[in-house]
């Protein structure tokens, strides 16, 4: 769902349980990770209010760094407003 902009998906995930930190087997991504990767703001703005942890890794960055080397400037603020 964050690799495609699912928002209402991974809403509806996120209430019945699902981990927001969940990693995928394939790639170490968090969600949140995936969703940056594809610069899905509304994926990402649901993670980060779900309250996802922006610190994890994933080979060796952060969502935080990812959105820098994207440069994506809004999801760059985006994360910073929220902590990351």
């Amino acid at each position: 769902a964050a690799n495609y902009g699912h928002a209402n998906i991974l809403q509806t995930l996120i209430y019945h349980g699902v981990d927001r930190n969940t990693r995928s087997s394939i790639s170490d991504n968090t969600v949140l990770h995936a969703a940056v990767k594809c610069g899905h703001i509304e994926s990402i703005k649901v993670l980060v209010e779900a309250g996802c942890n922006l610190s994890l890794h994933s080979e060796g960055k952060t969502p935080l760094d990812l959105a820098l080397n994207q440069r994506s400037s809004h999801i760059v603020q985006y994360l910073l407003d929220n902590g990351a």
